[in-house]
């Protein structure tokens, strides 16, 4: 008992001295770079991505003015407000609203914005330096407003507005019953919304002056929305107070529901963020595992002398135990730390790259680093070091005496279950978790079972071959315990590597496509059906790419299968905004670019309804899914007084981040032709075809220019921060796949170290042995890039479907770059990390064997 008792108390002093020990001899070298490069990895990826995500927050919040908006119909309860300020928040209203706006000259609709104190809350309202600046002049110099507001009786209006009144600086507008003067020239705003209201020309005024002008009344249609910034846990807690109190009018806004076309593009980067840093974690992971199973190889002799002399093997797997600890809290803290230091100098180094300044990362990425180095040991390395209880004294005097292998149950458990936990804890999502872990257990088990097949394979054509790929052949298969997990660990690397490449492509494919540097920049909207031949004739004169120009019949949704709209909803969709206002109607032979068909089927080209038949509609998905609308259903419009009912025949996925006109209901021709009709078109204008724009205003007074440039330029910006961050990470991938590519070489070194000394003992060259390990790499390098593609491709698949929501194809490229990579990138790290084997003298070698 006292004995069992002294042992119990000197384990943790007693793993000290054997760590001291055993750095000494430099055994444990391998296992903790392994484990610093992992830790090293998921900190800087993590202080990379953390800083890069807080950044494009940051920079996303600038577009809403806000991190958090509220918008509602009316003046929502002041108590509201004062709650989110005792929150240590700040809080802005603005107020939306359509207007006339007189000038001497004429008349202007314009979308009027009625600002308070602290407006914009986030991001910067810029002006022109210089009013006397021409509209042709594109270089004019511009100055943040900083945190001036227009005085009572002053109106800033953008030079749109200035152009279609022939205004001047210090001229007189008139806005409803109040007489405004013009005092500056807003050149952007950082909240301004894709809205067709807030994309007339605008006029910005003091909020104090809304009433004077008498355009707001009781039935008014106007759009307040109450701005909050603050700290993100503050807004997160107000936000959660907020919702129970919120109204079936009330909307509250984050990035992602105010900005679509921003929101989907920072949804997928993040996920490809978390997948990448996913992807690296794993790869560290199966690095320390076969570094620790190397370890525990290499320490049964002196397992088994401590147990001759009395210590029991138990205690000394213990004492390994505790060994791993500490070494894994140091190098858990050495590797964070040297993240922490790489991240600051590389972001440094690229800082006159970066679209915005970086803020610091939180603590969050130290705690989830040190964390992970823990989680790796115990769930990657924690089995082959507890196998170390189970070695015999006997070894000491026969070293035939092998350890028994771990269970195959406990090593992949174990691993699994720290896969899954590091996974959720990094992602903190569960569909990526499940889609991730299902598609890695798929790949792996099908893996092993291929690897096998090809094993088998290779023996039955190894008697055919010359002699030294027949030796190869031979080696591997002799050695297939050792070469299965050696190859698997080479596919991964070279799968993870595949897919985080092929998303990443994906993914900058879609954005470019989304955004083309010819992407439209304007809208024209309120062309007369008269003006149509004249207006399309200016554009391509200019040669203006264009869309087509859409007719719109403005409807009202009176009725849902015969009875009222608002009756025939889900309650939860009663205020739904497309029941409140008149939408855009219009009616198409063929269907629109960057729609798409999910339910029923489109009309053929030719297709004409006939008197009396129910006509057909085409509706599009979301609002199918908030109202409840399915095929069959009945829909009536209120077209300026007259019904009109048509059956929902498909429903359409559409694109709404393209910028491109589009439309929730859809006739086809025939139907709505004899309504009264605007039309609407979009197009890019360059730098020097924006001299056509007095031109067009001059030509058709009428018309409506929408000039959207400031929105495109500040989503494009997001998307470059985006895709920076998305080369990071895959770099960063790549570091990781090469850590783990040189442990599986060291894991069998021992192995070919006993190979090379027999080769040598039976007369067998250095350039021999060399070509032949070259041969057995290049085979391993093939199956592996095999095994590769398939799961790559497999995983990429579930994930497009399932995360991504991008088209799935099959890259063919892959079909032949990978098995070829695969084998030259395999070849040439496992040459070198075996360059040592023809360099050993062979007696040692087999003495120490």
């Amino acid at each position: 008992m006292t004995q069992r008792i002294k042992h119990k108390v000197a384990r943790w002093p007693m793993a000290f001295k054997l760590l001291a020990r055993e750095w000494r001899s430099g055994d444990l070298n391998l296992l903790f770079i392994a484990l610093v490069l992992a830790v090293m990895t998921v900190a800087l990826t993590g202080f990379i991505a953390d800083r890069l995500q807080r950044g494009m927050e940051q920079q996303a919040a600038q577009l809403m003015g806000g991190d958090l908006v509220l918008r509602s119909p009316r003046e929502i309860d002041a108590q509201w407000l004062q709650e989110a300020r005792d929150r240590g928040l700040q809080a802005v209203p603005t107020l939306e609203f359509a207007s006339m706006v007189a000038g001497d000259s004429g008349f202007q609709l314009s979308a009027v914005k009625a600002v308070a104190s602290g407006y914009p809350l986030k991001g910067g309202l810029e002006l022109e330096k210089d009013p006397r600046t021409q509209l042709q002049d594109v270089s004019a110099d511009y100055a943040d407003s900083a945190g001036k507001l227009p005085a009572s009786g002053e109106v800033w209006v953008d030079r749109r507005l200035l152009t279609a009144l022939n205004a001047a600086i210090g001229g007189e507008v008139e806005i409803g019953q109040k007489l405004f003067t013009i005092t500056r020239i807003i050149h952007k705003e950082p909240d301004r919304s894709g809205g067709f209201m807030s994309l007339n020309p605008r006029s910005l005024i003091n909020f104090s002056d809304v009433a004077e002008t008498g355009v707001v009344q009781p039935g008014s249609r106007v759009r307040f929305r109450y701005m909050f910034a603050g700290d993100l846990p503050a807004i997160d807690a107000f936000k959660d107070w907020l919702a129970p109190r919120l109204k079936p009018s009330h909307r509250l806004l984050d990035i992602r529901e105010d900005r679509p076309s921003v929101g989907s593009a920072l949804d997928r980067a993040q996920r490809y963020l978390q997948l990448a840093s996913i992807g690296a974690v794993i790869l560290s992971g199966v690095a320390v595992a076969m570094a620790a199973g190397r370890f525990a190889r290499r320490r049964q002799d002196t397992v088994a002398v401590m147990a001759s002399f009395g210590f029991a093997a138990p205690v000394m797997g213990g004492i390994y135990l505790r060994l791993l600890l500490l070494l894994g809290i140091a190098a858990a803290l050495c590797g964070a730390l040297l993240g922490f230091i790489l991240q600051m100098i590389g972001t440094y180094m690229v800082a006159d790259l970066l679209p915005v300044h970086l803020p610091p990362a939180g603590w969050q990425p130290w705690g989830l680093s040190v964390g992970t180095g823990i989680l790796l040991l115990m769930g990657f390395a924690g089995a082959p070091l507890r196998q170390l209880r189970n070695v015999s004294p006997l070894r000491v005097f026969r070293r035939d005496l092998e350890l028994a292998s771990p269970s195959s149950v406990m090593v992949y458990g174990l691993a699994l279950f720290a896969l899954v936990v590091m996974i959720y804890w990094y992602s903190a999502d569960a569909r990526l978790t499940l889609w991730l872990t299902l598609g890695l257990v798929a790949v792996m088990g099908l893996s092993a079972i291929l690897t096998l097949g090809l094993f088998r394979l290779l023996k039955l054509v190894g008697p055919k071959l010359p002699m030294r790929p027949r030796l190869a052949v031979r080696s591997l298969y002799s050695h297939k315990q050792t070469a299965l997990p050696q190859v698997m660990a080479f596919g991964l690397v070279l799968m993870v590597v595949a897919l985080v490449a092929l998303i990443r492509n994906d993914l900058l494919a879609s954005w470019q496509q989304q955004l083309p540097q010819t992407a439209p920049n304007y809208f024209a909207i309120n062309i007369q059906p008269f003006e149509r031949q004249d207006f399309a004739a200016r554009l391509d004169q200019a040669a203006v790419k264009r869309s087509p120009l859409y007719p719109i019949v403005r409807g009202r949704l009176s009725g849902i299968n015969g009875q009222p709209a608002r009756d025939a909803v889900p309650d939860n969709a009663k205020e739904d905004n497309a029941l409140h206002r008149e939408l855009n109607l219009t009616w198409r032979s063929d269907l629109p670019e960057d729609n798409q068909i999910i339910s029923g089927r489109w009309w053929r080209d030719d297709f004409r309804v006939q008197p009396g038949a129910m006509i057909p509609l085409s509706l599009e998905a979301g609002m199918a899914e908030r109202l409840n609308l399915g095929l069959g259903d009945t829909l009536s419009f209120d077209l300026a007084g007259q019904i009109v009912t048509g059956e929902v025949t498909n429903i359409r996925q559409v694109n709404w981040d393209n910028f491109q006109p589009n439309f929730y209901v859809i006739a086809p021709p025939g139907v709505l032709e004899n309504m009264p009709q605007t039309l609407l078109a979009s197009f890019f204008l360059s730098d020097e075809q924006r001299r056509i724009v007095p031109d067009l205003v001059k030509a058709f007074p009428a018309v409506s220019l929408l000039d959207i440039s400031q929105i495109l330029a500040q989503v494009r910006q997001i998307l470059v921060q985006v895709t920076l961050a998305i080369e990071v990470m895959l770099g960063f991938t790549l570091l990781s796949g090469l850590v783990l590519l040189l442990a599986a070489v060291k894991n069998s070194l021992d192995e070919r170290l006993r190979e090379g000394a027999l080769y040598r003992t039976l007369g067998a060259s250095g350039a021999m042995i060399r070509s032949i390990q070259r041969y057995e790499f290049v085979l391993l390098g093939v199956v592996a890039g095999l095994l590769a593609l398939m799961g790559s491709e497999l995983t990429a698949y579930l994930l497009y479907r399932n995360l991504f929501d991008l088209d799935y194809s099959l890259s063919f490229t892959h079909w032949l770059v990978l098995p070829l990579s695969g084998a030259v990138i395999i070849t040439l790290a496992g040459l070198w990390g075996t360059r040592f084997v023809v360099r050993q003298p062979p007696l040692q070698v087999l003495r120490a064997g």
